[in-house]
């Protein structure tokens, strides 16, 4: 009992007078700063996150990028969110990756006291930069989230650290599904039914379908700004952001170009400038459309991992729609022409 007491109280007593030390997890890229920690017993690693978000999350040396369940952050935005602050009790190793996306793959790691021999963190890099991803971390462990400057690491937690990495790449998805089938799918052949469809109640048919497809951008563009936000991305800082604002602005302008095409064919029989200004301005939407979407998966690089399966779907999706396209205008030209 005497001896416990004893124990208990050196611990605590190491632990009140030991050392901070500052660690930065995605300042200036997919790196942690300093990637080699030395800490003594009683020192505490405290680590402040930086925008678009990181794990910091412990593995086995031999298996990289599969957590181990000794240490982890969870998801943490940056910005104003909570530090991570991890109390040494022994010296041996801590290896240490971000779970998030292909960031481990990518050469964000580091190590708490690296041994003195054998294991290095340059051959641990190099292993990860293969290795496939494990299950997503559970939980906050080995650590406690505490508020930024706070001068108690053991009381102060704070509880929210925003969005999971699964509920993030799950509003990805839904992103890159709506605006890509609203206005890569939807709107396109929307726009082919009047030329090669006729019947009762075709217009409103047309209609009602860019007014869906339109519901469905409103939707898409909604989680992109969702995203944005949470990883606490600047909206200067991505081509991919400004052009698809600028999208969704010319889209709430074609419903009111086609009110007054339709107004005024149905008058005069014939086509106006109206009529000419609401087909191109579709075009030049579509164009605009698929410009961002690969600037939308090239971010994916750097978020989520692996974009190759992302253009393969899309590439698929944006032929087969543009050889419809293509086909049925110059099919209606010569139809005309003759």
């Amino acid at each position: 009992m005497l001896v416990t007491s004893i124990s208990t109280i050196l611990l605590f007593g190491v632990a009140v007078f030991g050392k901070t030390i500052n660690v930065d997890v995605g300042k200036g890229g997919l790196i942690i700063t300093p990637d080699t920690i030395t800490a003594a017993v009683g020192d505490h690693v405290q680590f402040a996150f930086y925008p678009t978000g990181h794990t910091v999350t412990s593995s086995d040396f031999n298996t990289p990028c599969s957590p181990n369940g000794l240490v982890n952050s969870g998801f943490i935005n940056g910005g104003p969110d909570p530090v991570f602050v991890v109390l040494i009790n022994d010296t041996n190793p801590i290896w240490l990756y971000c779970a998030l996306g292909n960031h481990c793959q990518s050469g964000m790691l580091a190590v708490i006291n690296p041994p003195s021999g054998g294991n290095t963190l340059t051959a641990y890099k190099a292993n990860a930069n293969s290795a496939t991803s494990g299950d997503d971390p559970a939980g906050v462990a080995g650590g406690s989230l505490v508020s930024p400057g706070s001068s108690d690491n053991s009381t102060d937690i704070v509880a929210f650290t925003g969005p999971s990495p699964q509920k993030l790449r799950a509003v990805r998805l839904a992103h890159f599904v709506l605006m890509v089938g609203s206005i890569l799918v939807i709107l396109p052949l929307g726009a082919l039914s009047l030329r090669v469809l006729n019947f009762p109640g075709l217009v409103a048919f047309h209609a009602t379908t860019q007014l869906v497809a339109l519901t469905f951008v409103f939707a898409g563009f909604g989680l992109g700004l969702y995203y944005r936000i949470k990883t606490f991305q600047a909206y200067s800082s991505q081509p991919h952001f400004i052009l698809g604002t600028t999208i969704v602005g010319m889209l709430v302008l074609q419903p009111i170009f086609g009110f007054i095409h339709h107004s005024l064919y149905k008058k005069l029989q014939k086509r106006t400038f109206a009529s000419y200004l609401h087909i191109w301005w579709g075009r030049i939407i579509f164009i605009l459309a698929l410009t961002n979407g690969v600037l939308g998966l090239k971010l994916t690089d750097s978020d989520i991992g692996n974009q190759k399966p992302g253009f393969i779907v899309y590439s698929i999706i944006v032929g087969i729609i543009g050889t419809i396209y293509i086909a049925v205008t110059v099919g209606v030209q010569f139809k005309r022409k003759e």
